[in-house]
C-alpha cells in the first residue's frame, strides 16, 4: 500500500544544511493501524507530508498503490490528494466559520460531488463520528475532542484509502484522546482504511498494530504493540482503572445532586450522557487489552 525506499529530506537555506530524513524505508500495508513515535524534530511530520504529497523527497522513492509519487504532475498530485488521503491534523484546520456539517462537507465540493449526495455523505460520517447531534454547532462551540472527531469525519468525506494523522490527540486529555484514536482504529477495522499516525504519546500508540520509532531523521523495523513490557501494560491499566473508579463514584452522584438542587434537568441529562459514554470508552479499552473490566 505505501512503500518507501531509502528516503531522504534535506532543508536549506543560505547558511544551513538540514537532513529531516536520512534513507528512511518503510512499508505500509493495506489496511493497517501504523504509528510513527520520535520526539520533536525527529522527522515525522516530514515523513507524512511526504506520503501525503504535501512535500517532496530529495532523494529516495515513495510509493502509494503501487503508484511513484514523483512520476505525478501537480495536477494529479491534486487529484491524490484530494481522492486518496484524508488528513487529520493537531491544529484541526477546520473553518471557524462554518459548522460540523458544512466543514465536512468541504472536501466534497473540492472534488465536485452533487450537493444532495454529499450533504447525505456528511450527515453518515457524523453520526459514524457521534456527532449527529453536534452537526450544527460551529468549531468554537465544540469541545476538543468533539472537533477532532468533526476533522476525523471530514478526512473520511472523499473515501480516501489512506488517513494521516498528525498528533490527533496532542492538546486532549487521555479520555478524550483515546475515543479519537478509537474512531480511527475505526476506521481500520470498519472501513478498511490504512492510518498512520505520528504520536509523542506511547500509550496513544498502543492502539496500532504496529508501532516505528524515528529519530534524527533515521527509523527503526518497528514492532507489535503486544512487544511493550508487562510493566508498561499494567501501569497503563491501573491508570485506566484508577479513571474509571472517579467516574462511577461521579456517575452514582448525579441522582443526588439533582434531588438537592445542584443540577437542573438539562444538565443533569447532559452529564449523565458524558460520563456514561466515557465509561464506555474506557471500557472498551480495558476489553482490547484482554481485560475483563470491573464493575464495582
Amino acid at each position: 500500500m505505501i512503500r518507501a525506499v531509502d528516503l531522504v529530506k534535506v532543508y536549506r537555506t543560505e547558511t544551513v544544511e538540514v537532513q529531516a530524513l536520512r534513507g528512511v524505508s518503510l512499508s505500509v500495508e493495506r489496511g493497517t493501524f501504523v504509528c510513527i513515535m520520535g520526539p520533536s524534530g525527529s522527522g515525522k511530520t516530514t515523513l507524512l507530508n511526504i506520503i501525503g504529497a504535501i512535500d517532496t523527497p530529495t532523494a529516495g522513492l515513495i510509493e502509494v498503490d503501487g503508484q511513484a509519487l514523483s512520476s505525478l504532475s501537480e495536477k494529479e498530485q491534486d487529484t491524490y490528494r484530494l481522492t486518496k488521503i484524508g488528513y487529520v491534523f493537531q491544529d484541526l484546520n477546520l473553518i471557524p466559520t462554518l459548522t460540523a456539517f458544512e466543514n465536512v462537507q468541504l472536501p466534497m465540493i473540492a472534488f465536485n460531488v452533487e450537493k444532495t449526495a454529499r450533504r447525505t455523505r456528511a450527515r453518515e460520517l457524523l453520526e459514524l463520528v457521534g456527532m449527529e447531534k453536534r452537526m450544527e454547532h460551529t468549531p468554537s462551540q465544540l469541545s476538543g475532542g468533539e472537533r477532532q472527531r468533526v476533522a476525523i469525519a471530514t478526512a473520511l468525506a472523499n473515501d480516501p484509502p489512506v488517513i494521516l494523522a498528525d498528533e490527533p490527540t496532542g492538546v486532549l486529555d487521555s479520555v478524550n484522546a483515546l475515543e479519537v484514536v478509537g474512531y480511527l482504529r475505526d476506521a481500520v477495522r470498519n472501513l478498511g482504511k490504512t492510518v498512520v499516525m505520528v504520536t509523542h504519546d506511547a500509550n496513544m500508540a498502543r492502539q496500532s498494530d504496529r508501532i516505528y520509532h524515528i529519530q534524527d531523521g533515521r527509523i527503526d523495523a518497528g514492532h507489535s504493540p503486544a512487544s511493550q513490557s508487562t510493566s508498561e501494560s499494567a501501569s497503563y491499566e491501573l491508570l485506566i482503572r484508577e479513571r474509571l473508579a472517579e467516574l462511577r463514584n461521579e456517575f452514582a452522584s448525579l441522582d443526588s445532586e439533582l434531588m438537592q438542587g445542584r443540577l437542573d434537568g438539562a444538565s443533569y441529562c447532559a452529564r449523565r450522557t458524558q460520563v456514561a459514554s466515557t465509561i464506555e470508552v474506557l471500557e472498551r479499552e480495558l476489553q482490547r487489552m484482554g481485560v475483563v473490566p470491573r464493575t464495582k
